[in-house]
C-alpha cells in the first residue's frame, strides 16, 4: 500500500529542486499528505517578491531540529535566511504555512533534519482554499498574525549554540501558543481534504520523538 502512494508522491513532485531527492515517507498517511500538497496550485514561492518590490521579509533559522520558527525579519537575534514577500497579507500567509506541523513534516521528508534551506521551504504548498476562499484566507492570515503577536520577550529565550558558544534567540510556537499551531494544522489539513486524527498523531510524533525514524518506503 505504501509503495504505491510513495511512487505517486515522488512522481508527482513538480518542484525541480526536489525531484532528485529521495523523500523519506514513514507511512501511507504521510504519502497521502505529500500527494495532496503536490496537487495544490501555489507554494510559498508565490508569496516571495524581488528585494526591490518586497514590502515585508520573512526570516528562517539557518538550522533547526524539533521545531521550525519562522518570523518577520529583524525580530530575533539569530542566524537567518531572508525571504522577501510582497505585502503584509503574504507575510501572514507565510507565517501560517511555515510554522505548523505540516511544513515541519515536509522539511523532515525532503530536508536533512538540520539545515533549513530556503529553496526547500519555498516549495511548501499553500492550500488552494487559503487563496481562493475569502473566509479561509482571512482565517489563515489571522492565525499568522497571532504568531507574530506571540513574538514577545516573555516567549523568547537565549540559547548557546555551536563550538564558539554563540548566543542566539530561540522561540518555540508549539510551546508558547500551541492552540494557534493546532488551529493552523487543522485549517491546513481541512483545506487539503485529509482526515486529521491519525495524521496529526504521526505529525506530533515526527516532531517530538527523535526515535521515530524516517526511512524509504518498501
Amino acid at each position: 500500500m505504501l509503495s504505491r502512494h510513495y511512487a505517486k508522491a515522488v512522481g508527482n513532485n513538480r518542484h525541480v529542486n526536489l525531484r532528485s531527492q529521495w523523500p523519506r515517507l514513514p507511512s501511507t498517511e504521510m504519502a497521502y499528505l505529500i500527494e495532496a500538497m503536490n496537487r495544490q496550485k501555489a507554494t510559498v514561492s508565490t508569496l516571495v517578491a524581488s528585494s526591490a518590490t518586497a514590502e515585508e521579509r520573512v526570516a528562517l533559522p539557518m538550522t533547526t531540529y524539533q521545531f521550525i520558527t519562522v518570523t518577520p525579519a529583524g525580530m530575533m537575534k539569530r542566524e537567518e535566511s531572508i525571504l522577501p514577500t510582497r505585502e503584509t497579507q503574504s507575510l501572514e500567509l507565510a507565517m501560517a504555512a511555515l510554522n505548523g506541523h505540516i511544513a515541519y513534516a515536509w522539511w523532515r521528508i525532503y530536508g536533512d533534519a538540520f539545515h533549513l534551506k530556503p529553496y526547500e521551504m519555498t516549495t511548501v504548498a499553500i492550500p488552494d482554499q487559503w487563496l481562493d476562499d475569502t473566509k479561509v484566507n482571512r482565517e489563515a492570515r489571522r492565525l499568522g498574525r497571532l504568531l507574530i503577536d506571540a513574538i514577545t520577550p516573555e516567549n523568547v529565550t537565549v540559547i548557546t549554540t555551536g563550538t564558539n558558544s554563540t548566543k542566539q534567540d530561540s522561540l518555540n510556537f508549539h510551546e508558547c501558543v500551541p492552540e494557534t499551531i493546532a488551529k493552523i494544522d487543522a485549517l491546513y489539513l481541512d483545506a487539503l481534504g485529509l482526515p486529521q486524527q491519525e495524521l496529526m498523531e504521526q505529525l506530533h510524533a515526527l516532531r517530538s520523538d527523535s526515535s521515530w525514524q524516517l526511512g524509504a518506503a518498501s
